[in-house]
């Protein structure tokens, strides 16, 4: 039975070898202790920055980007969570919804950790991405006391642009 549902869960968040690995490895270190949410929003400021030198030197065209648009170029290449994928900028807060069930890099949902609260590395991936690949800078901006919230089957992180 556990199979069956396995094999759906693949099946509707369209994994690939690729994403379970990454998934699967974050779990792994968060059941060896040494990965929380804090060290995993550091962790990917740093890859977020590393990706978009690498997004920068393929698509120089691309820089010129409103926030949302950033994101979304994000999510295009990497696929997160496909056509349910949102943001959207309101009074100098830029928000990125991921629908938390087609999240492809769900340390829980994917990679079957067993853990209390969160460890989903694009709190720090966007934040680094968009710093490093816009003239904008913005960090994240922790909503009651948390750097991602679940509101109604998504995962929402927000962002506050610096001035």
């Amino acid at each position: 039975m556990e199979e069956i549902k396995r094999k759906e869960m693949i099946e509707s968040r369209k994994l690939d070898p690729e994403t379970v690995f990454f998934a699967s490895f974050m779990a792994g270190l968060n059941e060896f202790g040494i990965l929380n949410q804090m060290v995993m929003n550091f962790a990917g400021k740093t890859s977020g920055g590393y990706m978009a030198k690498y997004f920068k030197a393929c698509y120089p065209e691309e820089t010129e980007r409103t926030l949302p648009e950033i994101a979304i170029f994000l999510n295009d290449k990497l696929n997160i969570s496909g056509k349910d994928f949102a943001t959207f900028e309101t009074d100098g807060k830029l928000t990125v919804k991921i629908r938390t069930d087609k999240c492809r890099y769900c340390p829980k949902g994917v990679g079957s950790a067993e853990l209390e609260g969160t460890i989903c590395p694009f709190p720090g991936i966007i934040e680094g991405f968009v710093n490093e690949f816009s003239r904008s800078k913005i960090k994240v901006s922790p909503v009651n006391g948390k750097l991602l919230n679940k509101e109604e089957g998504f995962c929402v992180i927000t962002f506050e642009k610096e001035k």
